[in-house]
């Protein structure tokens, strides 16, 4: 006699098999075993590393050419004009190091932009630190970052990275070489 497939089972043994999988034990084990893996599992908490008072860092300048503005028609003729694009934005990162060297929080300042974009930085930017703090590799935020397309983007005036697509990639490629000051 042949068995009818259960999809509740077959889910349930699938989903055990993947449990078993992260959190490292043979998928045979007895349920007992399985419960005190999930315990230590739940009780194993993120650890926060913390930076001393005082600690070294070193500011980074750059600048983006402005944001394009499509041109707008005129009220009374009709006409295309031209629309003032601005001033460039000029951004500074300064990165804070643990005292052996390895890169901890960063802070990111932008000249003449409002309190939406600045906010939206110092957010970006503590997301970063804590993730550096709880261990997450700076390589591994930089991959994340290199390649996002967005306004503002252009040339930078900076030798290291002439050519950028956005903020966020040129963050990327700084956070792949920045290093303490010796």
């Amino acid at each position: 006699m042949k068995r009818e497939p259960n999809p509740k089972k077959d889910a349930s043994s699938a989903f055990v098999r993947e449990l078993c999988e992260v959190l490292q034990v043979p998928p045979d084990v007895s349920s007992e075993k399985l419960r005190e893996a999930l315990r230590a599992l739940a009780a194993r908490r993120a650890e926060r590393r913390r930076l001393p008072e005082e600690r070294a860092s070193k500011v980074r300048k750059f600048e983006l050419p402005p944001i394009p503005r499509d041109p707008r028609v005129c009220q009374s003729c009709g006409h295309l004009e031209e629309v003032a694009s601005g001033p460039p934005l000029k951004l500074y990162v300064i990165p804070g190091f643990f005292a052996d060297g390895t890169l901890g929080e960063i802070f990111i300042r932008a000249d003449k932009v409002g309190s939406f974009a600045s906010g939206i930085l110092d957010g970006l930017a503590i997301v970063i630190s804590l993730a550096l703090q709880h261990g997450v590799s700076r390589r591994e935020i930089a991959d994340k970052f290199v390649g996002q397309q967005f306004a503002p983007a252009g040339l930078t005036g900076d030798p290291k990275y002439p050519i950028v697509t956005s903020v966020l990639d040129y963050l990327g490629r700084w956070l792949r070489e920045v290093e303490a000051p010796k």
